[in-house]
């Protein structure tokens, strides 16, 4: 791939490239932060995770629903997201384009890390999977609904 195809590629794929290298630089800061330990609950708190005990006792905490999207428990774990979040991301913006996309994507996460802030109360949780899951079911509905599948 050359420049321009990797320029025209960007363009076309805006909020997937944007919301993956975003994702990739949080856990770059986490991991250069803290180091190794960058997957203890604590240091995951402290970047911005979910613990829904204290969320509970500290409504100000919510803005952990929208940052947790971005911090990530391990290389696997951030490196599986974004592998996922770029190569059906792309598929699904490509539907839906990048505005429609992105929101679907933040809101599927916020909403998703509600659940499991109200679910698990006592687990610090991070990660895109709730963002992921979302999109990919608002891709799914809109294949049913074209009576695609």
């Amino acid at each position: 791939m050359n420049f321009n195809e990797i320029k025209r590629d960007f363009t076309r794929y805006k909020a997937t490239y944007i919301l993956s290298i975003i994702t990739l630089l949080v856990w770059l800061w986490q991991f250069f932060t803290y180091g190794i330990s960058a997957t203890s609950a604590i240091n995951l708190f402290n970047s911005g995770a979910i613990l829904g005990q204290v969320m509970l006792f500290d409504p100000s905490q919510m803005w952990r629903l929208f940052t947790a999207l971005f911090i990530h428990i391990g290389w696997a774990h951030v490196l599986l997201n974004v592998a996922t979040l770029f190569f059906i991301g792309r598929q699904i913006e490509n539907v839906f384009g990048w505005l429609r996309f992105t929101l679907i994507y933040l809101l599927s996460g916020i909403f998703g890390n509600a659940m499991v802030f109200l679910l698990t109360p006592r687990v610090v949780s991070a990660g895109a999977s709730t963002s992921i899951f979302g999109r990919s079911e608002e891709h799914t509905s809109e294949l049913q609904s074209q009576g695609d599948i």
